[in-house]
């Protein structure tokens, strides 16, 4: 497949439509592109939080056709670095095609997904993966990030409560018990932060993280099947998480 196909709106962005072409009982006041892309309102949202956060290093995740990555890279002064990762192997290699990319500024990863030690050096860091890859990052920053760091996460499910993907999404964020808000957008999302000071909370036996490793693997299970994004393992999960969670 031509890469021009997998980068068509970086080269002509199509203009957005109602959100309520995708999503069902959205209101007017929202947009989007297609069915993938954030919403037109929480791009421009991003945007503004790297205006006025002003972070040294942006991580995002889930490029894809860059409508978010474009808006907050216009938004980067000196000294500032945003560095992108897409899953995907075909749209990663398309991406490399673009001059958009310098590798200073603006960074597109070689791999898949951040890694400890990348997250680690980010002070806001927004999360749009494939679901394989998402929860795991969320998982990864949870342990990891300095604190006062900033997340989002698209697609956290406030009403997409029949959707597995987007109420795991949710169900991830409350167990990892990250402090913040949820949004209100059509398609969900989540911005929290790292607590700081003497009273943030500490797992130093990782008791979280060793509960989310069953996520992760069943996730990477439900990512091998064709029917991942309607199976019922996943509303399973999503079941034992929140009874988990009311347990706790």
């Amino acid at each position: 497949m031509s890469p021009s196909i997998f980068t068509t709106a970086w080269h002509d962005e199509p203009e957005p439509v109602a959100e309520s072409t995708f999503t069902v009982g959205a209101g007017p006041a929202w947009s989007a592109w297609n069915a993938w892309s954030p919403e037109v309102e929480i791009c421009r949202f991003l945007a503004e939080l790297v205006t006025v956060l002003r972070p040294r290093h942006i991580v995002e995740t889930g490029t894809g056709q860059g409508f978010v990555t474009r808006r907050v890279a216009a938004r980067l002064r000196d000294g500032q670095r945003l560095t992108c990762y897409e899953s995907g192997a075909d749209w990663r290699a398309a991406l490399r095609s673009l001059d958009f990319f310098d590798g200073e500024r603006r960074v597109l990863a070689s791999g898949a997904t951040p890694d400890e030690e990348v997250l680690s050096s980010a002070e806001v860091c927004l999360f749009d993966s494939d679901f394989s890859y998402r929860l795991p990052e969320l998982q990864r920053w949870s342990a990891c990030a300095r604190p006062g760091a900033v997340v989002f996460v698209h697609d956290a499910g406030n009403v997409h409560v029949d959707e597995p993907e987007f109420a795991l999404t949710r169900a991830v964020v409350e167990e990892l018990a990250i402090p913040g808000v949820f949004l209100d957008n059509p398609r969900g999302g989540f911005v929290g932060h790292k607590p700081t000071g003497p009273g943030a909370r500490q797992d130093p036996a990782g008791s979280i993280a060793n509960r989310l490793v069953r996520v992760e693997a069943e996730l990477h299970a439900l990512r091998s099947t064709k029917t991942f994004r309607y199976t019922a393992r996943a509303r399973d999960l999503y079941g034992r998480l929140v009874r988990s969670r009311r347990r706790g």
